[in-house]
């Protein structure tokens, strides 16, 4: 018995060993990734950046601000909004969703009670329905040639 708990430690041993190399070199990229994204991450200067070039390709102001508040607007994944936005996946009902909507539109009754006049006139003109992030980039091919031309129409 001690015999073949010992022949079968080894041969786990030398089977495992080739794999110990690789299982440090998939860490070291995963955390190359990681630093990679971190510094991907918008930051004031690429923000900026980003802002003169969408001025330059012909995106109108209203639309930068926009892309501009969703891009820093910090979302949880079960707010209302994005429980929403995963009805499909989730199988939502007619009835879920309208409490979903009612719920967020009172939040932003809220949201806007707590602001003075000054920075309500501030926000600008409010679109009266909801934008994805991914619907705010067809809005905003459809204002810049530039865009168009990326997305091949």
């Amino acid at each position: 018995m001690i015999k073949k708990l010992t022949i079968l430690t080894a041969a786990f041993l030398i089977l495992s060993v080739p794999w110990l190399p690789s299982y440090g070199q998939q860490e070291k990229a995963e955390k190359k990734e990681t630093e990679k994204q971190s510094k991907m991450q918008m930051g004031p200067d690429m923000m900026q950046e980003m802002m003169m070039n969408m001025k330059k390709a012909g995106v109108s102001h209203d639309m930068m601000r926009r892309w501009q508040v969703m891009m820093n607007t910090p979302i949880f994944m079960d707010s209302p909004c994005a429980v929403y936005g995963q009805a499909d996946t989730l199988g939502l009902s007619e009835e879920q969703k309208k409490q979903l909507s009612d719920i967020e539109n009172e939040a932003r009754q809220k949201a806007l009670a707590v602001l003075t006049p000054e920075q309500l006139e501030n926000m600008g003109d409010i679109p009266d329905k909801p934008m994805s992030l991914s619907n705010m980039c067809k809005e905003m091919s459809k204002e810049c040639p530039m865009m168009q031309m990326m997305h091949g129409k």
